[in-house]
């Protein structure tokens, strides 16, 4: 049995904070706890993170984890036609191979919303694999079977490791299924709460707090905690940590 940990690389909650706390001081500590198990993840960036700090996108590199395309700004594709997003894929993956050094071979589109024809472009664009639809039956919705894409499935629950209610799908889910493709995010690292009390407004940080408890509950140390209790469990009943690119589709 394998399992993926995969981490969606960006800005602190897009679309609600313009800090990078997470991809700062988070992913370090992250880091730490993959090092302590000589386990390594596979990083999804989009290129605006990239570009603020390529010296620790390519310290990735340089340690053995994988890096994948999570598009430029974390912009919604689905409000997009087909030339812009192929446009935007194949620009992410350009930008970020010479950034890192490496080569991309696969795409996790933002917000886990790809249009239909998300395996045409990334065919189109030269991606190998796509890590974007949590559904395996959304597969035949998509035309998948036209082309020469592999779909990894990421487990749909992002906040798994901050939810305890959580833990018991995701173990049947494991017991169940050959690979499980895990993703979480540098933010969940930090203190989310204390961040939208400094860097919000009344309105923003009230709503936030009553509304969204998914996006700062049990964030911090707690995630870390968490996290690191699992990677134990997990190693214990001898199950295998891999990075995207080491399935057979490379």
């Amino acid at each position: 049995m394998k399992i993926a940990l995969t981490f969606d690389v960006e800005r602190d909650i897009p679309n609600l904070l313009d800090t990078y706390n997470g991809l700062e001081d988070g992913l370090k500590k992250i880091i730490e706890i993959l090092d302590k198990f000589e386990i390594k993840g596979t990083f999804f960036w989009n290129v605006d993170a990239a570009r603020k700090f390529p010296n620790i996108l390519r310290s990735l590199v340089i340690n053995g984890h994988e890096i994948a395309s999570h598009g430029m700004f974390h912009e919604r594709l689905t409000n997009l036609k087909y030339q812009k997003c192929k446009e935007i894929i194949t620009q992410s993956r350009d930008i970020l191979e010479n950034l890192s050094n490496t080569k991309i071979f696969g795409f996790r589109a933002p917000y886990l919303k790809p249009p239909k024809f998300i395996f045409q472009v990334l065919e189109e664009s030269g991606y190998l694999y796509d890590s974007s639809l949590p559904n395996f039956d959304k597969n035949q919705e998509f035309n998948k079977d036209k082309y020469q894409i592999y779909e990894y499935p990421p487990y749909n629950f992002n906040f798994y490791f901050r939810i305890s209610f959580l833990n018991f799908l995701l173990k049947r889910k494991l017991k169940k299924r050959e690979l499980t493709v895990l993703f979480a995010h540098p933010w969940e690292a930090i203190d989310i709460k204390k961040l939208l009390k400094e860097k919000t407004t009344r309105k923003t940080r009230m709503k936030n707090l009553f509304l969204r408890p998914d996006r700062w509950k049990n964030t911090g140390d707690k995630f870390l905690k968490r996290f690191e209790r699992f990677i134990k469990e997990y190693i214990s009943k001898e199950y295998k940590f891999i990075i995207l690119k080491e399935i057979d589709c490379i």
